[in-house]
């Protein structure tokens, strides 16, 4: 199964949204809190992460799996960025989301009457690059 943003409808965008702030504002005010008192790093990255887990469970809940656009974006943002991490990283999820939403619009498009999965393009684009990359590392430990 590959996921699709067919079924994505203002009351889902607004029931995520609603979610996702109930889960990162009380989490930046920890992280923020905790930081102060000198709390060690390893507890509030443990927070971070069922965060994230708890965010991405719902995400995928409504969308279904979507593969390599993780791969995708942070590949893309250093080809065009370069490889300096303060920019790279919160770039990415920008890319990733309009990566997300353009090929949405050619799987919309590209068979008129029929809409394809969005998942279907990702992994048209992702599974060559992620090819290359093993091929690439192969040859570096060589």
């Amino acid at each position: 199964m590959v996921g699709d943003l067919n079924r994505s409808s203002w009351d889902v965008v607004i029931y995520m949204a609603k979610t996702m702030l109930f889960c990162v504002i009380p989490l930046l005010l920890l992280i923020f809190i905790l930081s102060l008192f000198g709390v060690d790093e390893r507890r509030i990255r443990t927070y971070a992460m069922v965060v994230a887990s708890l965010l991405v469970a719902i995400t995928v809940c409504f969308t279904g799996m979507i593969g390599f656009i993780g791969l995708l974006a942070p590949h893309i943002c250093r080809l065009v960025i370069g490889d300096d991490h303060r920019f790279v990283i919160p770039i990415s999820g920008l890319v990733g989301a309009v990566l997300l939403l353009g090929l949405d619009l050619v799987a919309r498009t590209v068979i008129s009457p029929v809409i394809l999965p969005v998942g279907v393009l990702t992994t048209l684009m992702g599974a060559p690059l992620l090819a290359y990359l093993i091929v690439r590392e192969g040859r570096k430990a060589v």
